[in-house]
């Protein structure tokens, strides 16, 4: 029963992910109609010196518009439900389950039923003009995806090797990445900047504007370097997340973990795509919002690979 609570949560935690990345992206004006000439209209008011919430051109931006804006109403609902769920399943397997839990899951229980109540506390000032509200979002959605993915393997472990514990180093360097890509994923859509740079090649020109990477300053892209060295930076990022998931994955493409590593090739292939796929601004919204969710579902398989090849000593 732990187990299959422990399942549906993070399921839930991975809609939670897609649905607020649907509304995040919708309320930033991708996917508008027009794109992407509404899009950098958007940046342009976004970025008006003085602009603030409340004001007619941050209400311009915040404000869902165009054919995309009928999809949010069916995203917040799933998002409110999916929200409640996971938060009363966090308590079941904090509280119900605890003494069925291993020692090294528990902390993981706890973690999970923590960050419910910090989402939860987080959403009464969401939207925000401050990129570090939705970073805490996002990031926080992660950890408790990773939370989740912990629990959800903890059987049967892998018998301990070298190898195994080369491969948990390898999982939560790989982890590590996706984060700080996430930072940077999260940023550019803070910044307006998704459509700073169409095609494959992007390469910044100063003034490099790295101050956009600053979650303190309010959203709004600024100078044109700010966008451009933001999405240089993710694309880098990419590389350095394709490498490190790779590499774990090529370290537990063993009998125990097999299924793991063919699980993180494929999703790794996917965010791939999908990455490629809002640089050439194809279907920005969809595909927008499918990256965030796969990254969501990769970061619960790196951290389901860690569990499963450090589990001994429990």
């Amino acid at each position: 029963m732990i187990r299959a609570c422990i399942l549906a949560a993070l399921a839930l935690t991975v809609c939670i992910t897609g649905s607020s990345a649907l509304i995040r992206h919708v309320q930033s004006g991708v996917g508008c109609e027009g794109w992407s000439a509404c899009y950098r209209a958007t940046r342009t008011a976004s970025g008006t010196p003085g602009a603030a919430p409340g004001t007619p051109d941050a209400a311009a931006v915040t404000a869902p518009g165009g054919a995309a804006a009928r999809f949010v109403p069916t995203a917040r609902a799933a998002h409110r439900a999916s929200a409640t769920t996971v938060g009363l399943l966090a308590v079941v397997v904090a509280f119900v389950g605890g003494s069925r839990l291993r020692p090294r899951e528990r902390p993981a229980a706890a973690l999970a039923l923590g960050l419910t109540v910090l989402l939860a506390w987080l959403g009464r000032y969401t939207p925000h003009d401050l990129p570090a509200v939705t970073l805490g979002n996002v990031l926080g959605g992660f950890l408790l995806a990773a939370s989740f993915g912990w629990m959800a393997a903890r059987a049967p472990a892998v018998p301990a090797s070298a190898r195994s514990h080369v491969t948990a180093r390898a999982a939560a360097l790989a982890l590590a990445v996706v984060f700080a890509q996430a930072y940077i994923g999260v940023m550019i859509s803070a910044r307006h900047a998704v459509d700073a740079c169409h095609g494959l090649a992007c390469l910044p020109s100063p003034p490099f504007g790295w101050d956009a990477l600053d979650p303190l300053r309010a959203q709004g892209s600024g100078p044109d370097g700010g966008a451009k060295m933001l999405a240089f930076v993710h694309r880098l990022g990419a590389l350095a997340v394709v490498l490190a998931t790779l590499r774990a994955a090529l370290f537990a493409a063993v009998p125990a973990t097999r299924g793991l590593a063919a699980m993180l090739v494929a999703g790794v292939c996917v965010q791939c795509a999908l990455g490629l796929s809002v640089a050439v601004g194809s279907q920005p919204l969809g595909v927008a919002t499918a990256h965030n969710t796969v990254a969501a579902v990769l970061v619960a398989l790196l951290a389901a690979l860690a569990r499963r090849t450090s589990a001994n000593g429990d």
